[in-house]
């Protein structure tokens, strides 16, 4: 059994790059953090190499790091929540400019 729970555990996690981005004051990822730290009704959860943010119980977004992409992140936002309902998914590059995919 410990060692069934101890894979499950392993599946979880984020890369050093994913995790520096959302820890670090500077990273790009910091002001998600900041607001789960702020507001009661978000909750952020790690999965593997992506995160899922809920609003009230709700899936608000996924953010993924796909590992073809040299850089930036992939955000899926749920449809609930989408203002302009053509845009599925978003690249965040690095640099902190976005475009839509």
């Amino acid at each position: 059994m410990a060692e069934s729970a101890t894979r499950h555990e392993s599946m979880r996690g984020l890369d050093e790059v994913f995790l520096a981005d959302l820890q670090r004051e500077d990273g790009i990822l910091h002001p998600i953090l900041e607001s789960v730290h702020r507001d009661r009704d978000l909750v952020l959860e790690i999965r593997w190499n992506y995160i899922n943010l809920y609003f009230k119980g709700h899936s608000l977004l996924k953010l993924s790091r796909p590992k073809r992409w040299i850089e930036g992140y992939k955000v899926e936002i749920d449809e609930a929540f989408r203002v302009d309902t053509t845009v599925t998914l978003m690249r965040i590059p690095l640099n902190q400019s976005t475009e839509s995919v």
